[in-house]
């Protein structure tokens, strides 16, 4: 499968969409991560995840929303990780 995100800027306001696999409880956490600069200064501060909506027996749609940033410009990535 291909991830491809969906990004939309909505007045002072990110939006990102993503299609995922379904996880059971503690086999991964997904994260919005935010930064002005593609430095070590990664957030999650102010991103607001809305309840996934089932798609299939295997994989779900998610989105979430995060200020937009100065001028509208702002970088983000989806962390995985395992708990």
């Amino acid at each position: 499968d291909v991830f491809t995100p969906i990004f939309a800027l909505n007045g002072e306001t990110m939006e990102i969409s993503y299609n995922r696999r379904k996880v059971a409880p503690g086999e991964a956490i997904y994260r919005v991560e935010w930064s002005d600069r593609l430095s070590d200064d990664w957030s999650d501060a102010n991103v607001l995840t809305d309840p996934s909506v089932s798609l299939s027996a295997t994989g779900e749609s998610v989105r979430s929303t995060l200020p937009a940033g100065a001028g509208g410009r702002r970088f983000v990535r989806i962390k995985v990780v395992q708990p």
